[in-house]
């Protein structure tokens, strides 16, 4: 006997349209595109080297490991940089204020001249500088630069921001003063962020421009060797362009 299309279906009880639909989804959640940007998801884990070679997981340890983890912040840093060492007091007085559990800071390390060298220990440099320094903020080495380009990471200084549930919402520098000129009008953007993200208020400015120095991507083939710091000569500091924010300079 012929039944129509829709009687057919519906003689099946729709048994076979769940089936249809899962396979239609297709295979776990979409990726995300990179670079991420403004309310992009972060997908996978993040897992870096620390400076004794061993592998750190960013959200495990910010949020698998604590209910009480709220945000990851990244801020991308070069050991040649004079930037970065004018801000360094400011991170250290922001990782006081913003302690972990809530929110987790790591420096990441991911210009391919400061990290790589054909001989000694990889990490030296790095080690003798936190040592000397007593240089106590969390530091992790992006090698192949990975990180820096899923984030799309383009200077020394440029900061992240990504909550609990992995979305980006903050992209940009530290703040407007990164020589440490006037801290009576400086506007602190990062902490302002952090302060939103906290309170789970808006933030008011989600993406501004970072300065420091350029982060020196990999070569698609590296040569022979390790990567190390390697005491290369610094590139000038450089500021990212009003369109590369796609917004308005802070």
């Amino acid at each position: 006997m012929w039944f129509p299309p829709f009687a057919r279906l519906s003689a099946l009880g729709f048994a076979s349209l769940p089936i249809v639909l899962l396979a239609a989804q297709g295979k776990g959640e979409p990726e995300t595109p990179k670079p991420y940007k403004i309310t992009f998801r972060v997908q996978g884990e993040l897992v870096l080297e620390d400076l004794q070679g061993q592998k750190v997981s960013l959200f495990e340890e910010a949020f698998t490991k604590s209910e009480e983890g709220k945000v990851v912040a990244i801020v991308f840093w070069s050991l040649h940089d004079p930037q970065c060492q004018a801000y360094r007091a400011r991170l250290e007085q922001y990782a006081k204020d913003f302690p972990a559990p809530g929110v987790r800071l790591f420096l990441v390390a991911s210009s391919y001249d400061e990290i790589f060298s054909p001989l000694g220990d990889p990490l030296e440099k790095f080690r003798e500088f936190v040592t000397k320094e007593k240089f106590a903020l969390p530091l992790l080495i992006d090698r192949g630069n990975r990180i820096a380009d899923d984030f799309g990471a383009l200077t020394a200084n440029h900061a992240f921001l990504v909550d609990r549930q992995r979305y980006v919402r903050y992209i940009g520098g530290i703040d407007d003063d990164p020589r440490g000129e006037r801290p009576e009008t400086v506007r602190p953007w990062l902490r302002r962020a952090t302060e939103a993200l906290l309170a789970g208020q808006k933030i008011a400015d989600p993406l501004t421009r970072p300065v420091g120095r350029k982060i020196k991507r990999a070569p698609k083939v590296p040569p022979a060797g390790k990567e190390s710091s390697s005491g290369g000569s610094p590139e000038a500091p450089v500021g990212i362009s009003a369109a590369a924010v796609r917004g308005k300079p802070q």
